[in-house]
């Protein structure tokens, strides 16, 4: 051993950057640019929903189902019709898309129907729940959107 070359330690390794540690950079920044954009707007969703209490476009949101996975033929009256079985309903509000033909607006394929008891709400939310609806299984499931904190 006291005839070998006695050298110094050898020189720090140096990592570059990979394609993989590139990438999260990117989302990083990225995420951060998104999150600076949307915080404002957020925050002044979430106030405005703390100050309309549950009610939304003359709606009251904790009596308000979302009907979800309709065939693009279903109207507003045959919603209904369907609906009224658990319950007297005040309303319902078919979304329509008006951007591509604006005279003949097609239906998007979900909708908003609000009871006038949450009783009713619920005993719809219950059974209506995969019924089946020109050929179509349905989802149904309470309005979250301004109701659930947090959702946005």
């Amino acid at each position: 051993v006291s005839q070998m070359e006695k050298t110094k330690q050898p020189p720090v390794r140096k990592i570059g950057s990979t394609a993989k540690t590139h990438l999260a950079e990117k989302r990083k920044k990225l995420q951060h640019v998104q999150n600076t954009k949307l915080k404002p707007l957020i925050q002044a969703y979430q106030a405005h929903q703390k100050s309309s209490l549950g009610e939304f476009a003359g709606m009251n949101c904790y009596n308000t189902l979302f009907v979800g996975r309709l065939a693009y033929e279903v109207t507003e009256r045959k919603l209904l019709r369907e609906m009224e079985t658990y319950g007297p309903v005040k309303d319902v509000r078919l979304v329509v898309d008006k951007t591509k033909n604006p005279q003949a607006a097609t239906s998007r394929g979900y909708a908003f129907v609000e009871y006038d008891h949450e009783e009713d709400m619920k005993r719809a939310h219950r059974h209506a729940d995969g019924m089946k609806l020109e050929g179509r299984h349905i989802v149904v499931d309470v309005e979250r959107g301004h109701t659930v904190q947090n959702w946005l």
